[in-house]
């Protein structure tokens, strides 16, 4: 599943004189998903994706970037009614993120580069895998899951079933609250394998032995 930046490099490039510095503003998520966003030690926005687009920029010394964060639904919500003027990071499956009035169109697609791959993956309660759960997202029926508000990286298929009550949602705050939910409330969390690796690392818990990776998709 590719995360994409808007086409900001591209329309800088063409509006500002050289000889004075603009400073553009990107929306991104207030949360913390290590390793790729999260701030420093002094509060400072960083990690993967942050790093990439000050690298890029950097290229272009007649720009600065300025990272705002805001809670992810409130993100795509100024991007939707176009207060703001892009954001961070966009998913690749946005094609199906629509407007409200009709003709519904997509609002932040398509995009111009991509900035990683990443692969997600359901991780669940190791006594929820019995049987086995091949089937994406139908086997999962009747499960719950922990995730972020504004996250839709589960798909329409899944975000259906969830309309329909054939699956609970547990919403959390970020992403590391997401990682406890299979041993407390929730059967199971939908997450970057990186961003998953990360967490599980850091964990005093055997949470290995406790809940097994059952679903793969890039």
């Amino acid at each position: 599943m590719k995360f994409i930046i808007i086409v900001f490099i591209c329309l800088m490039s063409l509006t500002s004189p050289a000889f004075s510095v603009q400073e553009v503003t990107i929306l991104i998520e207030d949360g913390r998903f290590a390793p790729y966003k999260f701030n420093d030690k002094d509060g400072n926005v960083t990690g993967i994706y942050p790093e990439i687009v000050r690298k890029a920029v950097a290229r272009m010394p007649e720009y600065q970037v300025k990272f705002l964060e805001l809670p992810w639904a409130r993100v795509k919500l100024h991007i939707k009614k176009g207060i703001s003027f892009a954001m961070l990071p966009p998913y690749f499956h946005a094609h199906d993120w629509l407007t409200n009035k009709k003709p519904k169109r997509p609002y932040i697609w398509p995009y111009s580069l991509s900035l990683v791959t990443q692969t997600d993956i359901v991780v669940c309660n190791a006594v929820k895998l019995k049987p086995s759960r091949s089937n994406w997202p139908e086997d999962y029926q009747d499960l719950s899951f922990a995730m972020q508000r504004g996250d839709g990286i589960a798909g329409e298929k899944f975000n259906k079933m969830v309309e329909k009550k054939k699956i609970n949602i547990y919403f959390v705050r970020s992403t590391l609250h997401t990682i406890p939910k299979p041993l407390e409330d929730a059967d199971s969390e939908l997450s970057s394998k990186v961003r998953t690796r990360h967490n599980m690392q850091r964990m005093v818990i055997p949470f290995s032995n406790i809940v097994t990776p059952c679903w793969f998709s890039s």
